[in-house]
């Protein structure tokens, strides 16, 4: 049976303010598709004027509710791990697992390459996931194959719950797998998703070790995304772009798409666009990016 608490009250002026209150249960019952939804409350506020009769009236609030709860839901589908390449600020749900196969491929030009990166994750808590990253596998083989051991967690900013306010920290050791040595990634960034249009804005920062930016040591950058559900989709496809700076491996924009066709799996497409200074970060590594994830 939906659990629905909510309160009305009918204020003087000729109009009825509702506040609706969902838990993830009816939400998932509203969408009549199995599907989760990527928070347990979700709180809805409207106004509609008083009907002029009373049947009138309980069928046309009726209709308003429906209306405003379907228009304003988020959007269902399973969270993702890795926007592309950078972090998300979804989590793995507890007790999941994620895998996502990762490849970008230059199958043109004078310098063709073929490079790999593997994520797995565990939800160890709704807010806290393990994680174990295989960096810089693939073809021509190279020295800068690494694994990456450790935890991101997500944290909820005071008063910004109706905005989806997170802040995302997460820490890695990163072990080389040509003894190039241990070094350790850390990032941090707050994220919001915009009103209406449903927009997540995330920017911080990202330290890391030679072994992963492969750099002479450890370097510091900015690290920023952009994730807009596409209209109609029910959040099933999303437009994406995420941004490293400074000068090292990973310094590239990426922009894609990610499909989500069910809560299970999910597609990613891109495009890399290094933004690095260095020849040797620079010169013919532009390539396409493709991805697919599966929860079990």
């Amino acid at each position: 049976m939906t659990k629905l608490d909510h309160r009305v009250f009918v204020e003087p002026k000729s109009e009825t303010v509702a506040t609706i209150r969902l838990t993830e249960t009816s939400l998932s019952n509203f969408l009549n598709d199995g599907e989760s939804v990527s928070s347990e409350v979700r709180a809805v506020r409207f106004r509609a004027f008083r009907p002029r009769s009373a049947v009138t009236g309980s069928r046309a609030n009726l209709t308003w509710l429906w209306v405003t709860v379907m228009s304003l839901l988020p959007a269902a589908g399973a969270a993702q791990q890795a926007i592309v390449s950078l972090p998300s600020a979804d989590q793995t749900p507890r007790g999941e697992v994620f895998f996502m196969h990762e490849t970008q491929a230059r199958p043109w030009g004078p310098k063709p390459y073929w490079n790999t990166t593997h994520f797995l994750t565990y939800g160890l808590t709704d807010d806290v996931e393990l994680a174990a990253t295989l960096f810089n596998a693939g073809w021509p083989s190279s020295s800068d194959a690494s694994l990456a051991l450790g935890y991101k967690g997500n944290l909820a900013l005071p008063g910004l719950e109706a905005i989806e306010g997170k802040l995302t920290t997460g820490l890695m050791a990163v072990v080389s797998l040509t003894t190039q040595g241990v070094g350790a990634w850390g990032y941090a960034f707050a994220s919001v998703r915009l009103p209406v249009l449903r927009t997540r804005l995330a920017a911080g920062f990202s330290s890391g070790p030679k072994q992963l930016f492969l750099t002479r040591s450890d370097t510091a950058c900015f690290i920023g995304s952009i994730e807009q559900p596409v209209p109609f989709t029910r959040g099933k496809l999303n437009l994406v772009a995420e941004w490293f700076s400074g000068d090292h491996d990973l310094a590239n924009v990426i922009v894609g798409a990610t499909f989500h066709p069910n809560h299970n799996l999910i597609f990613v497409v891109g495009y890399k666009v290094p933004t690095a200074k260095s020849r040797q970060f620079r010169e013919a590594k532009e390539a396409v990016v493709g991805e697919i994830g599966v929860f079990f």
